[in-house]
């Protein structure tokens, strides 16, 4: 095992993570610059998913969620139903024809209002009735409800509120950041700040810039840690889930807890009968998620990461040893990842 210095900083870290902040101004520099903190208001639910942890499977299921309530909403205004009855779910999609159709001027109208902002090719979000609809917008941040959005005072409210449930998804950063190499670094689909651009670094190059850069707000959010992504400084978090360990079986669990599970169990693949996990977007590891052995995490690499990421693994509970292990058990051509990219 790689013998890390470990000299106090552990108590540093997590009387740290022990303390809230009342909320301020300073709320959304705590949160991803991309999709943060998602709510769903009417189950009282606040999940925060951070790039490179299954958040394109959790975020597809919140939009599912949310186009669902806004259907059942137009559902029941179209047919003179009392707003505050119940309507179920099931019943709400069979009806998307009929809202759609009622609300074809209102749609248009959206759109029109969406031009100056580049959304006039955009759907309303009671239109997005199918799994490819889902699959298609599910990273668009204009679909999504997030908890920055509201004044300051109703994210404390959420925030001291016990009947929210606050869920966030974590992954291991030593798996995240390889993960992000691959399906970001080695496509050419990201550059790194001060890498000449067109050329692909190695992964040693790549940690070495990701952990030296003095602001993290240079990076994208697949390189930064996850500790300031997800409002932890303000947010106490009911449950904190590691992608590697039995994530299913816990977002099963917590999709029970809440009243959502058949959204996750059923209507999903191509008959529509599928496990929300099941789905793959395209990005997941493939055969080309190889590393040659000087691309291997070494001691150094290992050793950079975890210094700099300790937030990370402290607050959220991984050992470096988790890690070590696993380069252990690999072979020394190749590279494997544990769980989703």
């Amino acid at each position: 095992l790689i013998p890390f210095e470990r000299s106090g900083v552990h108590g540093k870290y997590r009387s740290q993570f022990a303390e809230r902040k009342r909320v301020d101004h300073d709320f959304n520099n705590s949160e991803s610059t991309f999709i943060g903190s998602i709510i769903f208001p009417e189950r009282k639910l606040l999940i925060c998913t951070m790039a490179k942890s299954s958040s394109s499977n959790i975020r597809a299921l919140l939009l599912r969620m949310h186009s669902l309530h806004a259907s059942n909403e137009m559902v029941k205004k179209s047919l003179g139903m009392n707003p505050d009855e119940h309507i179920e779910e099931d019943v709400g999609a069979e009806h998307q024809r009929i809202s759609s159709f009622l609300n074809v001027a209102e749609s248009r109208n959206s759109a029109e209002q969406g031009e100056s902002n580049g959304l006039s090719d955009m759907p309303s979000l009671h239109h997005l009735v199918t799994q490819s609809d889902w699959l298609k917008y599910t990273n668009v941040p204009e679909f999504h409800r997030q908890l920055r959005s509201l004044p300051i005072d109703q994210i404390q409210k959420i925030a001291d509120d016990p009947s929210w449930l606050k869920v966030a998804i974590v992954r291991n950063p030593f798996f995240r950041l390889a993960s992000a190499y691959i399906e970001k670094i080695q496509s050419k689909k990201m550059e790194l700040p001060g890498y000449p651009n067109g050329k692909i670094p190695t992964f040693a190059e790549y940690i070495n810039i990701i952990t030296t850069v003095e602001d993290a707000k240079q990076l994208s959010d697949h390189f930064r840690e996850q500790s300031s992504l997800c409002g932890f400084d303000y947010i106490d978090y009911n449950y904190i889930i590691q992608v590697e360990h039995d994530f299913q079986q816990h977002f099963r669990c917590i999709a029970h807890k809440a009243g959502f599970l058949r959204l996750v169990d059923s209507g999903w693949g191509d008959d529509g009968t599928a496990s929300l996990f099941s789905v793959r977007f395209g990005h997941e590891r493939g055969n080309h998620a190889h590393f040659n052995d000087s691309d291997l995490y070494t001691h150094d690499l290992a050793k950079k990461v975890y210094m700099r990421y300790i937030k990370d693994f402290v607050w959220f509970g991984y050992k470096p040893d988790l890690f070590e292990m696993t380069l252990a058990n690999q072979t020394h051509s190749s590279f494997a990842l544990s769980g989703s990219i």
